[in-house]
């Protein structure tokens, strides 16, 4: 199978072997998303009303492996999102909700 573009949930959600191997298999210009909440380990869990209780799971499921995850993924990778991720791979993002 040939996926133009993975990420978010669906990222988080694979296991990484999966994830190396569908990366291995991808088209030379493959896309690669996540979110910020696709990283942030210290939100505070709760159920959101328009997915359910496990729903909400699934929300939270993953994200602490989501950084090596994504760096494993564009390792040696001759791209932006490869370069970016190594600049900021040992950086902790601060999410200032009164900016956004």
């Amino acid at each position: 199978m040939r996926l133009p573009l993975f990420g978010g949930t669906y990222l988080r959600l694979t296991p990484a072997v999966v994830a190396r191997l569908l990366a291995q298999r991808a088209p030379k210009h493959a896309w690669l998303y996540a979110h910020p909440y696709d990283f942030d380990v210290d939100e505070e869990r709760w159920v959101v009303p328009e997915v359910g209780a496990l729903g909400s799971r699934t929300l939270w499921w993953g994200r602490s492996g989501m950084r090596n995850k994504v760096a494993s993924l564009v390792s040696g990778a001759d791209r932006p999102l490869a370069i970016i991720a190594e600049q900021v791979a040992d950086e902790t993002v601060q999410f200032d909700p009164e900016t956004t």
